[in-house]
């Protein structure tokens, strides 16, 4: 839902969804990319890369450990989740990623576009 959301919202933006892609074939893709929304995956470090501004969500791991180098990224989390980080793939509740909402994350794509320049 939040995926859709976040599509919905960017009128003027073609959202790519990317399946099935190796990674010489996704690099090629993402470097026609004017920002990149992601969750913390190897892509979002493929584009911090390759210098791609990006917008990474985070829920049960540490974005202070894990998230994109550079200075071409905003970071959403909630840091006020009792259980995160907790480093689970398998969770029962997903607490830190259910509590994140659309506006949340576009305030970062907004911030990070102002700043950047696109």
């Amino acid at each position: 839902p939040l995926l859709q959301e976040v599509a919905e919202k960017a009128k003027n933006c073609k959202p790519i969804l990317a399946y099935d892609l190796n990674l010489v074939q996704l690099g090629a893709l993402m470097k026609k990319f004017q920002l990149f929304i992601t969750n913390d995956t190897g892509p979002m470090h493929i584009a911090a890369a390759l210098r791609i501004p990006i917008v990474a969500i985070f829920g049960p791991e540490n974005p202070y450990q894990y998230g994109p180098y550079g200075t071409l990224s905003e970071v959403v989390f909630k840091e006020n989740v009792p259980c995160r980080p907790c480093y689970r793939f398998v969770c029962h509740d997903h607490q830190c990623l259910k509590d994140l909402s659309l506006e949340e994350v576009w305030a970062k794509v907004e911030k990070l576009r102002k700043r950047v320049g696109i």
